[in-house]
């Protein structure tokens, strides 16, 4: 407690006072002035003039005392104050952003506490923002201001971080902390904060592990043999927020690449259709393609190409994505006549058969003639049948290039 010691009157008429550690609270201040006064009027006129400035000096202490206890006690000058970098928070939102640090902001109170106040800052139950405890990220909070520390003014910083999805949302995400008090004057007393969450994901196809975003280019393309099956994985660049995403795929020409669907006993199909749920990770681990080389039957030196689009629609996904993949068909046509035999063994007057067809197609708009020719006519002689065949000669066509024609060797009796 101070102690209150006498001074001199700046009247020199009396007892002026002061408090030992510092300004009197504003009542008692009031009231050694109207007590000053008292005694100044008696001075000058007398026991009734003084006794008439005591009642309405008295009068006036009293009404001072009711007027400060009330501003003290005022629900008005008992508030949370909620500041950043030392100015008041008034507009727009605070932003915090997904993958970025925490955002800060300081709380205090604008009066001193008659005792222990408690702050609870809570946030909803499907918040897109946390509040930081230490290294734990918490949706309730509780700030603690005793009148002893002497930090009610000066307040305590707040971290605030966004919950980092994988959903990539359309517009960006808002949310609130409710800030209220209890204890020391300042119970049901509450403020709110209003956060704008910013986003880090886009929406997107991943083909083969790349993001296909810096064009079809930067795809490794899928290369696959004639006849053969290849692999690859569509995947999505961000969780679908709700629902299904469903991805489109179609071949360029079927009659080079066609897709495989594993579902209906590996049938060829030049559409096929993926769904992603946002209940499992197939968006982020990828569902696999199969892609059928188609031969052409024609040998050739240079390779075959074409490409398969990706369509995506559905939640979260507001915008059609299309990507391409290209895919080489690397060709395994050999160019060549194909025989069922290699030999023949044969008794005089005796005769056997074998077929005879082309390894591959010509060309289109050519045709391949083989001529058929034995080396000695007095041991064996040939007899020819099939589509093209005049006389010992056999013309292949690409519409017939692999129709088999039968050769009948005859073996000739010598006697």
């Amino acid at each position: 407690m101070g102690r209150y010691l006498p001074s001199e009157s700046p009247q020199g008429n009396g007892f002026a006072y002061r408090h030992a550690k510092g300004a009197l609270p504003l009542c008692l201040r009031k009231f050694f002035k109207a007590c000053a006064g008292s005694l100044a009027a008696a001075s000058r006129g007398g026991a009734w003039a003084a006794l008439l400035v005591g009642v309405f000096s008295l009068a006036a202490f009293a009404l001072a005392a009711l007027t400060g206890s009330a501003q003290a006690q005022s629900p008005e000058n008992r508030r949370i104050s909620l500041t950043q970098f030392g100015s008041p928070i008034i507009s727009p939102p605070l932003l915090v952003s997904e993958g970025q640090p925490a955002t800060t902001y300081n709380v205090a109170l604008t009066s001193a506490p008659d005792a222990d106040v408690t702050v609870t800052l809570s946030l909803g139950s499907e918040s897109a923002i946390r509040l930081l405890d230490g290294d734990s990220r918490v949706s309730t909070l509780s700030l603690v201001f005793r009148p002893e520390d002497e930090d009610w003014d000066t307040g305590r910083t707040v971290s605030v971080e966004a919950v980092d999805d994988d959903i990539a949302h359309a517009s960006p995400r808002s949310a609130t902390i409710t800030h209220s008090a209890m204890g020391g004057g300042y119970d049901g007393t509450s403020e709110s904060l209003d956060f704008t969450v910013g986003d880090d994901e886009s929406e997107g196809l991943n083909l083969n592990d790349e993001d296909v975003e810096a064009g079809l280019d930067a795809v490794e393309p899928v290369s696959v043999n004639e006849g053969e099956d290849q692999i690859y994985s569509v995947a999505l660049t961000s969780q679908p927020s709700g629902g299904s995403v469903v991805v489109t795929l179609r071949t360029a020409d079927p009659t080079i690449a066609r897709l495989v669907d594993v579902d209906d006993n590996n049938a060829l199909v030049n559409t096929l259709t993926l769904t992603f749920r946002a209940d499992n990770n197939d968006w982020q681990d990828g569902l696999p393609v199969t892609v059928r080389g188609i031969r052409d039957n024609v040998d050739s030196d240079e390779a075959r190409f074409t490409s398969i689009g990706h369509t995506s629609s559905g939640p979260g996904y507001s915008q059609t994505h299309e990507r391409a993949i290209r895919v080489i068909v690397q060709d395994t046509d050999t160019r060549g006549i194909v025989l069922t035999a290699a030999s023949l063994s044969l008794a005089e007057g005796g005769s056997d058969t074998y077929t005879i067809a082309l390894g591959s197609s010509p060309p289109s708009g050519e045709e391949v003639v083989v001529t058929l020719q034995v080396g000695d006519d007095t041991i064996a002689t040939l007899g020819l049948s099939g589509p093209g065949v005049e006389g010992n000669q056999i013309t292949f066509t690409p519409d017939n290039w692999s129709t088999t024609r039968t050769v009948s060797v005859s073996a000739v009796e010598d006697d």
